[in-house]
C-alpha cells in the first residue's frame, strides 16, 4: 500500500495519497480495492459522472459529495483512474463555517455545490487582510491570500441571488463604510479644506500687496506659509476622493488604480455578469486598442506597478486584487481563447470552472438559508475585515512545507508529461495551494499564526481540484482553437497551386508561428507534412505541404 497523508476535519479522517517512484520490477495486477492510486495527491470519494470536472447529478444531490464510496462488486478488475480527473470537489477539506454556508446556499437554490464552494473560496480570499502573509511554503516566497475565481454558468441560472448571501458580508461592510465616510468624515475634511484654502487665498493676496512695496522679507515668509499649506490641501483633496470601497464591479483600469490607492491597495473585483471586466482587460476602451493586463497580473502577484494616468499623472502602487466573476459560457470561451491573456500568464492565475446548472421544477418545498449558518458566515468574514489594518506573518510548519513540496513535484511531473501541451497553465499550482492554506487557516481560527500539516493537506486537495478543473477547460478550449487553425491552414494549402507554402510566408502573411505549425502537422494525422525545399540553388526553405494534393483538387 502506498504511503498516505491524513487530515481530520469535523471529526472525520481523510486520506490523501502521496506520489511514489514506480518500482523497477514489473508491476503485478492490483487487486480490487477502494484505495486511491499512489501517483496522485487528492481528497475525493468514488468519482461520479463528471462534466468538465463537475458533478453531473441533479443539483439537489448535495449528499453525493459525502456518500460512502461503493465497493466494487464481484471480482471485476478496477479501472485505472485518470490522474488528471479532478473528481468531486473535496468539500470536507473546507473550513466548517465555509462549508455550511456553501451547502445551505446550494440547497436553497438547488444548484451544484461546486458553484457555491468556489464563491465561498473567493470571498475568504478577498477578506484576508493584505498585510496578512504566509512564509515558509516555498523557498524565497511570501504568499498573500488573494485569488482569482471565475465561475461560468448559463443564462437564467440565478447567479445574483445565489452569490448574494455569500458575498453580502463584504458588500454590506463596504456600504456601511461609504455611508459613514459621506455622513461623518467627508464633512470634517471639507471644513478643514475650506479653512486651509481660505488661508492660502489670504496669503496670496498679501504677497500681491507686499510686492508693490517691495517688502522682501515678508514676501519670503508668506511664500513659505503657502508652501506649507499646499501639501496639506493636496492631502485633504486626495482624502475626499478616496471613498472607502472594498469592492468594484465594472471599471476601467485607471479607476481601479485610484480605488486601490485610496483603500490600502486592496480591493475585490466582483460581478455576476463579468463580461465587461474581461473586455476591459482585453483593451475594449483603450484609445489604441491595447490590452491592459498589467494591473491584474501585478494585482494577483502583489507586485509594485507604475500606472500612467491621463488626468492626474502617474501613480505607483503595490496592488492586492481578488476576483469573483460570474460569466456565461460564451464569455468563458472568449476569455480562454485570448492569445495574449494566455501568453502573459493570466490563465495560470485563474481558478475557473464551468458549472452545469439544469432547470429545476418547483417541487413546492419552501427552502430558506438557515439564519444561524448565515450569521456564522457573516461573523467570520466580519472578523477578518475588522483586521484589515493589521499586519501578521503566518508561518508554515516543516510538515506543512513538505506537503506543498510533494504537490509541487507532482505538478512538475504533469507539466513534463501529460500536461506538456499547455504546461504553463500549471505553473502556479503550489502558489495557489499555499494561498488557499492561508485562507483555510484563518477561516478555522482568525487568530492563528501558523499553517499546520493538516491545513496544508486540505489546501492541496482543494488546490488540486481547482488546478485540474481549470486545466481541463483551458485545454479543451485550446484544442478547439488549434482545430480551427488547422482548418484554416489546410484551406490555404488547398488554394495554393503548388499545394505548399513556406513557413516564412505562413508566419508573415497569416500569423502561423513555426511552433504552432509543428503542432498542426502532428494534429493533421498525416494529411500535412513539413519538408525542406531548395529553390534556385539557395539555402533550403522549410515548407508545409499537403501529403496528397490530388485528393483536394478533385482529380
Amino acid at each position: 500500500m502506498s504511503p498516505k497523508l491524513t487530515f481530520s476535519n469535523g471529526g472525520k479522517v481523510f486520506e490523501v495519497p502521496q506520489p511514489i517512484p514506480p518500482p523497477a520490477e514489473t508491476k503485478k495486477p492490483a487487486p480490487a480495492t477502494n484505495e486511491e492510486p499512489a501517483d496522485t495527491i487528492q481528497l475525493r470519494e468514488k468519482p461520479t459522472q463528471i462534466r468538465a470536472g463537475h458533478q453531473a447529478a441533479a443539483p439537489a444531490g448535495i449528499e453525493a459529495h459525502t456518500a460512502t464510496p461503493a465497493t466494487p462488486s464481484g471480482t471485476e478488475e478496477k479501472a485505472t483512474p485518470d490522474p488528471l480527473d479532478p473528481g468531486p470537489f473535496p468539500i470536507d477539506a473546507m473550513s466548517p463555517v465555509a462549508r455550511r454556508i456553501a451547502e445551505e446556499v446550494a440547497r436553497c437554490h438547488q444548484v451544484p455545490v461546486e458553484m457555491t464552494l468556489l464563491a465561498v473560496l473567493g470571498v475568504l480570499a478577498a477578506s484576508v487582510p493584505r498585510n496578512f502573509t504566509l512564509k515558509g511554503g516555498a523557498n524565497g516566497k511570501v504568499s498573500h491570500g488573494n485569488l482569482y475565481v471565475l465561475i461560468s454558468a448559463p443564462r437564467s441560472a440565478g447567479k445574483s441571488s445565489i452569490a448574494h448571501p455569500i458575498v453580502s458580508p463584504i458588500l454590506e461592510r463596504s456600504s456601511e463604510l461609504l455611508k459613514d465616510f459621506r455622513e461623518q468624515i467627508a464633512p470634517k475634511l471639507q471644513a478643514q479644506l475650506a479653512v486651509l484654502e481660505a488661508r492660502e487665498k489670504q496669503a496670496v493676496k498679501k504677497i500681491e500687496g507686499l510686492s508693490k512695496n517691495d517688502q522682501c522679507i515678508e514676501i519670503h515668509d508668506t511664500e513659505e506659509t503657502i508652501k506649507k499649506l499646499n501639501p496639506e490641501i493636496a492631502r485633504l483633496k486626495a482624502d475626499l476622493k478616496a471613498e472607502p470601497l472594498l469592492w468594484v464591479g465594472n471599471h476601467t483600469s485607471e479607476k481601479l488604480s485610484s480605488v486601490l490607492a485610496g483603500n490600502g491597495e486592496q480591493c475585490l473585483i466582483y460581478a455576476t455578469e463579468g463580461a465587461e471586466v474581461f473586455r476591459v482587460m482585453a483593451g475594449k476602451y483603450s484609445k489604441d486598442g491595447r490590452a491592459s493586463y498589467d494591473i491584474y497580473l501585478s494585482g494577483f502577484s502583489v507586485e509594485t506597478l507604475n500606472v500612467a494616468r491621463v488626468s492626474s499623472g502617474s501613480l505607483t502602487i503595490t496592488p492586492c486584487l481578488s476576483m469573483i466573476m460570474f460569466v456565461q459560457p460564451v464569455v468563458l470561451s472568449e476569455v480562454l481563447k485570448n492569445k495574449e491573456a494566455a501568453e502573459r500568464g493570466l490563465f495560470a492565475r485563474l481558478i475557473a470552472a464551468e458549472i452545469l446548472v439544469k432547470p429545476q421544477p418547483d417541487d413546492g418545498v419552501v427552502r430558506e438559508i438557515d439564519p444561524t449558518v448565515q450569521s456564522d458566515w457573516n461573523q467570520l468574514i466580519g472578523s477578518l475585515l475588522n483586521k484589515r489594518e493589521a499586519e501578521r506573518t503566518l508561518v508554515c510548519t516543516p510538515e506543512a512545507r513538505t506537503v506543498f513540496t510533494k504537490y509541487h513535484n507532482l505538478t512538475c511531473d504533469w507539466r513534463t508529461g501529460e500536461c506538456s501541451e499547455n504546461e504553463a497553465d500549471l505553473g502556479r499550482a503550489r502558489e495557489i495551494a499555499i494561498r488557499i492554506a492561508l485562507n483555510l487557516a484563518l477561516a478555522d481560527n482568525p487568530d492563528t499564526t501558523e499553517v499546520t500539516e493538516d491545513v496544508a493537506r486540505r489546501a492541496v486537495a482543494i488546490g488540486r481540484w481547482c488546478l485540474l478543473t481549470t486545466y481541463r477547460l483551458s485545454n479543451q478550449t485550446q484544442a478547439e482553437v488549434r482545430k480551427g487553425r488547422l482548418q484554416k491552414l489546410t484551406t490555404l494549402l488547398e488554394e495554393s497551386p503548388s499545394g505548399w507554402m513556406t513557413v516564412r510566408d505562413l508566419r508573415r502573411s497569416h500569423g502561423f508561428e513555426e511552433e504552432l505549425l509543428d503542432k498542426l502537422v502532428i494534429l493533421s494525422g498525416g494529411t500535412l507534412e513539413k519538408a525542406a525545399m531548395k529553390e534556385n540553388g539557395g539555402r533550403p526553405s522549410h515548407v508545409i505541404r499537403l501529403t496528397n494534393p490530388t485528393q483536394f483538387s478533385g482529380t
